[in-house]
């Protein structure tokens, strides 16, 4: 029997201590700490709005508003700061957080796109199974000058152009006898005929 109490009288003890090491623990658990700033480019000193300021881990983050101002909370820790901003490169930083309120600014860079160069041909010779012509470069710079681009393709069999006495752009062509009214013209894909007429306005 004093067995039996001396035991309840430890496991009371146990429990008291469990739940004061469990308040504890949920204490600091629940206690953050506020880091807030700028995330500005630094060419301008200007804010950026809606860049994304990360934590190391990527699960907490903060969007910054119309000035470029960000504010978010941690627990106690240490962390790697991060801002994502399209067209920009911005500094890391690291963080210790113990409870005081942390302020600091981001500064970004503008990074340059790498160039792309996108290389197509329409028709290859002796490879796609159609008749065409193909203009090159020395051609246009020899021969065109002054004059509407469909002038260069006189020089072409089947295709006649003609100037008329409007404007720039005013002139006409016609292949094998066929009006540019029923050809299908077309610049980079896009179909250049008018939509009612299929007049092309070389203008244009």
């Amino acid at each position: 029997m004093l067995f039996k109490i001396h035991l309840s009288k430890f496991l009371l003890h146990m429990k008291n201590i469990f739940l004061l090491a469990l308040l504890f623990f949920s204490i600091n658990a629940f206690s953050q700490t506020t880091i807030s700033g700028t995330v500005r480019d630094v060419t301008t000193g200007e804010g950026l709005v809606s860049a994304v300021v990360i934590v190391d881990d990527g699960t907490i983050h903060a969007l910054t508003d119309v000035d470029g101002n960000y504010k978010l909370s941690l627990a106690n820790g240490t962390y790697v700061l991060r801002v994502k901003y399209v067209g920009y490169s911005c500094d890391s930083f690291p963080v210790t957080v113990d409870g005081k309120p942390i302020v600091h600014d981001f500064n970004c860079t503008t990074s340059s796109l790498k160039e792309v160069q996108i290389v197509a041909d329409v028709a290859i010779d002796r490879k796609t199974p159609v008749a065409f012509s193909n203009i090159n470069q020395n051609q246009i710079e020899e021969e065109g000058g002054n004059r509407d681009i469909t002038m260069l393709l006189n020089s072409t069999p089947g295709a006649y152009a003609t100037e008329q006495g409007g404007g720039a752009g005013d002139s006409r062509i016609s292949i094998r006898g066929v009006d540019q009214r029923n050809i299908g013209v077309m610049v980079d894909g896009v179909p250049s005929n008018d939509m009612e007429t299929g007049q092309v306005y070389w203008s244009d």
